[in-house]
């Protein structure tokens, strides 16, 4: 009797974890919502302003350090290595710019939100985190 038990126990929950697993499958493979669009327009635009202001103030730490600066060895020297990072990071904020702009144009497109890869639907979670990407977690690994 008490196998029985467990058994049906045991029975119901497959049952209802499959059941959660394929209602989780289908959310993430439903187009995005009118409204889901519009926030990941949103948040694009605010991204996108943040990065230009971001790409000018590093544009500006790049201007050159005169060698008749009076500042000393060691001050030139921390200088042109913060130079060194500031231009990784605008390279890196330039790239980034570029394809939050390429999203925000397609936005719109009925396969935005798609895997390039598999064609799966990519969680809104992630294209809330990374909006410009184009691949789920799964193909991006």
């Amino acid at each position: 009797m008490t196998n029985l038990l467990l058994f049906e126990k045991y029975s119901f929950f497959c049952f209802h974890a499959n059941t959660v697993n394929l209602t989780t499958q289908q959310d993430q493979t439903m187009t995005l919502t009118t409204q889901q669009r519009n926030e990941l327009r949103e948040r694009m635009q605010r991204e996108i302003d943040g990065l230009e202001e971001s790409i000018a103030r590093l544009e500006q730490g790049l201007n050159p350090v005169a060698p008749d600066a009076a500042i000393g060895r060691l001050s030139r020297l921390d200088t042109m290595l913060n130079q060194g990072i500031n231009q990784s990071s605008l390279s890196q904020s330039r790239t980034r710019l570029v394809r939050l702009q390429h999203a925000l144009k397609r936005i719109d497109d009925p396969d935005f939100g798609t895997c390039a890869e598999c064609g799966e639907a990519i969680p809104i979670a992630r294209l809330l985190a990374l909006p410009e990407c184009d691949c789920c977690v799964e193909c991006a690994e």
